[in-house]
Order: C-alpha cells, then structure tokens, then sequence
C-alpha cells in the first residue's frame, strides 16, 4: 500500500480514499495553533492519514505549501506513533507562512494530547 514518492524517495503514507472515510463521530479531537486532528483507532494495523486545507487559505500554491509542511510533519513523527488510527489533520489559518518546525512542533503537541505519541 505505501508507494514510494518521485520526489525525495519517502514512502507516502495510507491516505483517504473517500471524504465518507474522514470524520467519524466516536474519533478523538484536538487542536494546536496551527491545526486540528481528527484520531479515529481502527483496528488495521497501520495509521492512515488525511490532509485539508479549505480553499480560503490562499490560492493553490499556499495550500499546497502548508500541506507539504503537514506531510513532512507527519513523516517525521509516524515512526513514533502508538496503536492504529485513521488521522485527519486540519489546517487552520494561522498555519499559512509558518515554518516546518513550528508546525512539526504544533503536530507533535497535538498528537501527545491525543496519546498517540
């Protein structure tokens, strides 16, 4: 299921096939400065993940950007991850022309109050 991106040779997480899939009402929520999470556990065995950005965060470039920061984010904390989960991470506005250590430090706050980490 992981594909390796052309980019820089990471593999992609699991991510969302379908927008029925994103939000459940028995998942855990928390949010930082910069983003909230959606944490559902699933009994899988691997977390699965999902990106949003809404539309007035800027134009395309902007919300790419902050996504490839999330991504990044996230790359770096799944090895710590505990348990399986399906995770939508949500951006809020304040995350546009952050950097990636501001929002990798926002992520891994959030994921310590969920327990995921």
């Amino acid at each position: 299921m992981n594909a390796k991106d052309s980019a820089g040779g990471f593999d992609r997480p699991p991510v969302f096939a379908k927008k029925r899939h994103i939000l459940k009402l028995n998942s855990k929520t928390a949010a930082g400065a910069y983003m909230a999470v959606y944490a559902m556990p699933t009994k899988r065995g691997m977390c699965r993940v999902g990106f949003t950005v809404g539309r007035h965060y800027g134009n395309a470039v902007m919300r790419n950007r902050i996504k490839r920061l999330m991504r990044e984010s996230y790359r770096a904390l799944s090895p710590e991850l505990t348990g399986s989960y399906d995770i939508v991470i949500v951006a809020k506005n304040r995350a546009a022309g952050r950097g990636c250590d501001q929002i990798k430090k926002d992520l891994a706050y959030i994921f310590r109050s969920l327990e995921l980490l």
